[in-house]
């Protein structure tokens, strides 16, 4: 395994490839990986895991903290990165290449690419393309509880429901005119411009749409809610 022109020395323990500290700065091969360097894997693959196992694993001792995991969980590449909000005790979202290893056989010699791109990773099996995973603005939830194995569509509902939770309290704000059109428009024209700017993906299209459902939502109870004035 390398990280760029940094190659990885191995540290055996079980049927996992670690790289300690005293081997090399952890903090090294992060900052490697952030500015662009590829994780460069090759194994020999075993029976698909029933759980996620450690393909590699970088880790920093001291802190006891994980800084960068690349895993499999079943036919799926699951790739970790340490983020900001681990040391607020939160989690680091999992980013998941579906399928990646289907039709790889036990006894078979794969290779895999991850390298950072703008908004999240890319993930190479082999010489084939790439394919580009990462964070969306309606996987925040992800950072509290994770059900990263979920089927799609429930990962697509957590992340639609999440987006109106977060956009509730700004719907409360607003008045039935038709200036509210203006922070609607504002909202989806950010969800979709502005997360690549922070290191996300731009939202998907449901996640937009429970943004606004949010919005309205939060529109409503405020207009319900509303004293009425005595005549």
């Amino acid at each position: 395994a390398s990280v760029g022109a940094i190659p990885l020395a191995p540290a055996a323990e079980g049927d996992r490839e670690t790289v300690p500290a005293p081997v090399l700065p952890a903090g090294r091969i992060r900052q490697a990986f952030l500015s662009g360097a590829a994780v460069r894997v090759r194994a020999v693959a075993g029976p698909p895991p029933r759980a996620l196992a450690q393909l590699l694993g970088i880790y920093r001792p001291a802190l006891q903290s994980e800084v960068l995991l690349v895993g499999i969980d079943g036919e799926d590449v699951v790739v970790r990165v340490r983020s900001r909000a681990v040391p607020l005790r939160l989690r680091s979202p999992e980013m998941r290449f579906r399928r990646a290893l289907a039709g790889v056989q036990p006894g078979d010699t794969f290779s895999l690419a991850v390298r950072r791109v703008r908004g999240g990773i890319e993930v190479r099996r082999g010489g084939g393309g790439g394919t580009r995973l990462g964070v969306t603005p309606g996987g925040g939830w992800a950072m509290l509880y994770g059900v990263d194995r979920a089927a799609p569509p429930l990962l697509a509902a957590l992340g639609a429901a999440w987006m109106a939770l977060l956009m509730l309290p700004l719907g409360l704000w607003l008045r039935a005119t038709r200036l509210a059109l203006l922070p609607l428009t504002i909202t989806a024209a950010g969800l979709a411009a502005l997360p690549p700017a922070v290191g996300l993906m731009p939202a998907r299209w449901w996640e937009i749409g429970g943004a606004l459902a949010g919005i309205g939502l939060g529109a409503v109870i405020a207009r319900v809610s509303r004293p009425r004035s005595r005549r």
